[in-house]
């Protein structure tokens, strides 16, 4: 066996320093992809949640604004009703004209 020398030991030094970088390159991809794995997974779950909120509160809103809408049908046949029942009822004209007429008698 002959003896190192400097520039043996080099060589020796550079391939174990190239071996060592391509397993170091190794397990940073591998924690990376771990980690971007894991971010990208709570990512996706919290846009499926903020989906599933917003669905919820948009078809509370839609049952609100049909009850609102049932409402207003309601107080708008109220109206009609008033408007008819004011149409049946005499004039101020009229209600002053009867009035009147009990001016004529004395009260007791």
């Amino acid at each position: 066996m002959k003896p190192l020398t400097i520039k043996d030991l080099r060589n020796e030094l550079k391939v174990a320093f190239k071996e060592n970088n391509k397993v170091l390159v190794k397990k940073i991809d591998e924690v990376v992809n771990a980690r971007l794995s894991e971010f990208s997974d709570v990512i996706l779950e919290t846009i499926d949640t903020n989906r599933n909120e917003a669905n919820q509160k948009f078809a509370e809103l839609s049952s609100d604004m049909k009850n609102v809408k049932q409402d207003i049908k309601f107080m708008h046949q109220d109206l009609k009703d008033i408007v008819t029942d004011m149409s049946d009822k005499p004039s101020r004209a009229q209600f002053e004209t009867f009035k009147s007429s009990f001016k004529t008698y004395p009260t007791v």
